[in-house]
């Protein structure tokens, strides 16, 4: 009697961590995998104070994503992922206006974002080992930013850093979709090869899984009194 119940205990057991793990492997998939679809851009007003390292504020360039073949990839990079772009970032303080932007892809990649509501998140990771950007060179010995692997807005249900800034920026049928936002306090300052990430995104828990990131270089992360 009692090899048997040992025995039913073991499998009961068994089957409960096959489960769990199947769990974990499914839930990391919805959260990992963001195919780029679009433009995005990121504006920024604000006015200078003593910590900003620039006399004014810097907008991003035009970040265009493609979702062929696979997730985490921009125009530029084609099949490399995670993928990078030569655009600028976009850089910012704490307390700073941001107008973020996107659309239908303006370059060869010419995929847009689905109609309906997306959330909008900087990811100012809290440590500096999980910044989601960092600036390389890549192969043509031009510098890039490039996305690091396992960081950013979706990896998980509560990523690191993640600031949510709306749940609802509405996308329209042709892609396109704006907001104004006020940034408000962040969690630290991002390094010279570092950035945060704007996200305009969404995970497969909640609809199909897409959205375009944006580099966002964090340079106080206070708001000026």
């Amino acid at each position: 009697m009692t090899k048997n119940m040992c025995a039913m205990q073991r499998k009961f057991l068994l089957a409960f961590f096959g489960a769990f793990v199947a769990l974990v492997v499914a839930a990391s998939a919805a959260y990992a995998c963001v195919p780029f679809k679009g433009d995005g851009e990121v504006a920024v007003t604000g006015t200078p104070d003593i910590f900003d390292t620039a006399t004014t504020p810097q907008n991003s360039g035009t970040f265009t994503g493609t979702p062929t073949g696979g997730s985490l990839r921009y125009c530029e990079s084609g099949t490399t992922q995670p993928g990078w772009d030569t655009g600028p970032e976009a850089q910012a303080d704490g307390g700073d206006v941001i107008v973020v932007t996107v659309k239908q892809g303006s370059t060869t990649c010419t995929e847009q974002l689905d109609a309906g509501n997306y959330s909008v998140i900087v990811n100012n990771a809290t440590t500096a080992s999980a910044s989601p950007f960092t600036l390389v060179t890549n192969a043509a010995t031009v510098n890039v930013w490039s996305i690091v692997k396992t960081t950013g807005c979706f990896t998980s249900a509560t990523p690191n850093g993640n600031i949510t800034l709306t749940t609802s920026f509405s996308v329209n049928a042709a892609g396109d979709g704006t907001g104004t936002f006020v940034l408000p306090s962040m969690n630290r300052v991002d390094g010279t090869n570092a950035a945060s990430s704007l996200c305009v995104g969404r995970g497969a828990a909640t609809g199909s899984a897409q959205g375009i990131f944006v580099p966002l270089k964090i340079t106080d992360e206070f708001i000026p009194i």
